[in-house]
């Protein structure tokens, strides 16, 4: 429906996002820099928070598709964690090796 009536190509609405239709808002644009500068300045964790559908996800995406490839940046959508549970998805992501232990030596090894 929405192909034909819009002129489109291909279906835009998919259940998972595809940062091919990404679409920057103003919005969109300042949390963009936001986590840019956040992760290129090292920051540490940084937190998205928005409304269901709003773009979040494709706009992780979007970033971790095109920020420079020797930055390390993975992007955790488990919405749950404890902060062990955290470091450790953070570490897996990294493929640092890590077995559960405590926040003291799980921080450490992420540092």
């Amino acid at each position: 429906m929405y192909t034909w009536f819009y002129g489109f190509s291909e279906e835009p609405f998919h259940v998972n996002p595809d940062p091919r239709f990404l679409y920057l808002t103003e919005t969109h644009r300042q949390a963009l820099n936001s986590m840019t500068r956040g992760i290129l300045d090292r920051n540490g964790f940084i937190l998205i928070l928005g409304e269901l559908g709003s773009g979040k996800t494709t706009l992780i995406q979007h970033l971790l598709n095109t920020i420079d490839r020797k930055v390390k940046a993975v992007a955790i959508f488990r919405h749950q964690h404890t902060y062990e549970e955290l470091l450790e998805d953070v570490l897996r992501e990294l493929k640092v090796p890590s077995a559960p232990q405590n926040k003291v030596s799980l921080v450490r090894q992420l540092n």
